[in-house]
């Protein structure tokens, strides 16, 4: 388990489009994701760009499965690049 916002953030701002965060995330061996959705959402609006967070938004609409969510907490499965 790892709990870094840097890999997110640094993939989200240095990669050309969603499936290249993707590939990064699952280059450092990422698997899941645990959002707080009240966190990451003053999280991503804090410290993104405009343009990362677009990425950042197709990237979980396209390279992500959620598993579960309750009380404001997601659980996502990264589809395999």
């Amino acid at each position: 388990i790892t709990f870094d916002y840097n890999l997110l953030y640094d993939a989200a701002r240095t990669s050309r489009d969603a499936y290249e965060i993707a590939k990064k995330l699952n280059e450092d061996g990422i698997t899941h994701l645990i959002v707080n959705y009240q966190l990451f959402n003053f999280w991503v609006n804090k410290n993104l760009s405009a343009d990362a967070l677009k990425r950042l938004s197709i990237f979980f609409v396209q390279n992500v499965k959620r598993l579960y969510r309750k009380d404001g907490v997601g659980i996502y499965e990264l589809k395999p690049v």
